[in-house]
């Protein structure tokens, strides 16, 4: 009987540490925070012009800060994680994320929902651009490109 007893409970602390592990491994994973800059930003006419942004994913918040630095300007978006894929026609990867439509309608009532797509040259790698996409047709996207960005996207200023 105590044979016995001794391998249930030595059983259930292989559980109990596989499900610790599990558990820290993945709080772990998933609280990882991006920050990155960009130089380039497009203009109404498609063409890239110097321009310096920031921004942050804090996963904790789920939220994006966007700081424009040569204005000192801050906007902060409350986040989704929405999709990951790669590009259709390269081997880029991309990372989507949709804006919190209710923290979005309590706090900003009346303006544009938006996507945000980090561009990466490969999963895990380095990042290309940020996409700024409103939902509403009518409005042009915001691009962002990182300066490796522009030597592989090829993009003009």
């Amino acid at each position: 009987m105590k044979i016995k007893n001794q391998v249930g409970i030595s059983k259930f602390i292989k559980i109990l540490l596989l499900l610790i592990f599990l558990i820290s491994s993945n709080f772990i994973f998933s609280q990882n925070d991006i920050f990155f800059e960009t130089y380039y930003k497009n203009r109404p006419d498609l063409k890239f012009t110097e321009e310096r942004f920031s921004f942050k994913f804090i996963a904790e918040e789920k939220a994006l800060i966007q700081n424009d630095i040569d204005l000192n300007v801050q906007k902060k978006y409350f986040v989704n994680f929405y999709d990951s894929t790669y590009t259709e026609y390269s081997a880029n990867y991309m990372v989507a994320y949709a804006e919190d439509l209710n923290k979005h309608y309590e706090l900003y009532k009346n303006t544009d929902v938006r996507m945000f797509t980090i561009i990466y040259d490969k999963k895990n790698g380095d990042i290309l651009a940020l996409k700024i996409q409103r939902i509403e047709a009518n409005k042009l996207n915001d691009f962002y490109l990182t300066k490796k960005g522009k030597e592989i996207l090829k993009f003009d200023k």
